[in-house]
């Protein structure tokens, strides 16, 4: 039986070096690093020369400053997804949270006249209950996965098809005042029948 010690040049015992792991390991797993970092660049770099020879204005200022503006909201979603699945959970509530906080808060923000609510509140104020509706929603989930013992896909999904309901059911009154167009407009052909009776 051999012993894993060795005698160092103070006279002391230390522990050998493990075997196995040289410098050739470190670099394999250093590249193997990198190589799944740039996986997608040849994607990107085929989808851009694509794009570039599709439309011309592909590679226009204007196109990649209208692609970074949509993808910042989107990139801040997926910040807080990371984070969830860095912990080892999943959340697929964010999509219907992503569309019905937004929609609520335009809804009680635009004026009759553009299919809200009439309420006409501060940009603001919509934006604090934009994230209020987020948060409020992001909690109901985590006091059902922590609390509750529930499984987080499902609780997830329940809220994602709860939310997108939310948004696309005819009973909703932000669907409601957009499945009956321009009131105003009524008015207008209203007051023109009447004068053209009268004449």
């Amino acid at each position: 039986m051999t012993s894993n010690t060795t005698t160092v040049a103070s006279g002391g015992t230390g522990t050998a070096p493990p075997r196995g792991r040289g410098t050739g390991s470190v670099l394999r797993v250093k590249n193997m690093s990198v190589l799944r970092e740039v996986a997608l660049l040849p994607v990107l770099i085929v989808l851009i020369i694509v794009g570039a020879v599709v439309s011309p204005a592909f590679l226009s200022v204007s196109n990649f400053a209208g692609i970074g503006q949509q993808s910042a909201a989107l990139g801040v979603v997926v910040v807080g997804e990371s984070l969830i699945l860095m912990i080892g959970g999943m959340d697929l509530s964010l999509e219907g949270t992503y569309g019905l906080a937004p929609m609520i808060a335009a809804w009680l923000i635009v004026p009759v006249s553009a299919y809200g609510d009439g309420t006409n509140l501060s940009p603001y104020l919509g934006i604090l209950i934009l994230v209020v509706v987020g948060a409020v929603i992001g909690l109901i989930n985590g006091l059902l996965i922590v609390k509750g013992r529930l499984n987080g896909f499902i609780v997830s999904s329940s809220s994602w098809s709860a939310s997108s309901c939310a948004i696309t059911a005819p009973a909703a009154p932000f669907t409601r005042w957009a499945a009956t167009p321009r009131r105003p407009g009524r008015r207008a052909s209203r007051s023109t029948g009447s004068r053209s009776a009268s004449m």
